[in-house]
């Protein structure tokens, strides 16, 4: 099965709303200067999160996997010889 997916562009003024399925709403809150405030209703076990902040957490995770921690191959050696 093949995942194919759609991108809509939506007009809104402040006060409107999207739905997206049975539960979630997003309403346009307010337009600024180079910003638009959105709200958005969902059930408690939705998981909300801006994708900027997916990709920080998945650099930082990158950083950290390539980082060498002081001491931890003395650590493993002892390992080893057990």
């Amino acid at each position: 099965m093949t995942d194919i997916r759609r991108e809509r562009v939506f007009d809104r003024a402040v006060g409107d709303c999207i739905r997206i399925g049975d539960s979630i709403e997003i309403r346009v809150e307010s337009i600024g200067k180079g910003r638009v405030r959105l709200a958005c209703s969902a059930p408690a076990a939705a998981l909300l999160v801006e994708r900027e902040r997916i990709e920080e957490v998945a650099e930082e995770n990158r950083r950290a996997s390539r980082s060498r921690i002081p001491g931890f191959e003395d650590l493993l050696a002892l390992q080893e010889e057990d």
